[in-house]
């Protein structure tokens, strides 16, 4: 009989990049939402500015941590990167600018509570964002 410590190893192991990506993912939805806080509760900055400015530094955090831990893609070289981060970071945007849409439909225009829009906007993102980046920014070379 295996041990628990081998079994969840072994499920570990199998679930790795999704176990990362989720973990990954709450930091950086951590980052999004913190910043978002930040912005319009302490500098009291507009929703719809503060959320393209969240979106913004959720972009470059998640592209670092998703290429260095969730990936482990190995490309070096600087146009590689390069290509890849605005293949990584168009898509962030297409998702982000969803997130904007969602803030300024439902909070500034019909009045809903702005933490839960971002929360049910982020799911959907969340969900996406993983497909598109296994199939086709993280996908090939490691």
């Amino acid at each position: 009989m295996k041990s628990l410590a081998y079994r969840t190893r072994e499920l570990y192991n199998k679930y790795r990049e999704l176990i990362l990506y989720v973990f990954f993912g709450a930091l950086t939805t951590g980052v999004d939402f913190g910043s978002y806080w930040a912005l319009t509760r302490l500098c009291g900055a507009g929703e719809t500015v503060s959320q393209a400015i969240s979106v913004a530094l959720a972009i470059v955090f998640a592209y670092v941590v998703n290429k260095i831990w969730v990936f482990s893609d190995r490309r070096t070289g600087f146009w590689e990167v390069a290509k890849q981060f605005i293949s990584f970071a168009s898509m962030r945007i297409i998702s982000g600018a969803f997130q904007v849409g969602c803030v300024w439909l439902f909070v500034e225009r019909m009045g809903l509570y702005d933490m839960a829009v971002k929360l049910v906007a982020a799911v959907v993102v969340v969900l996406s964002n993983y497909v598109f980046s296994k199939l086709f920014i993280f996908a090939g070379k490691k």
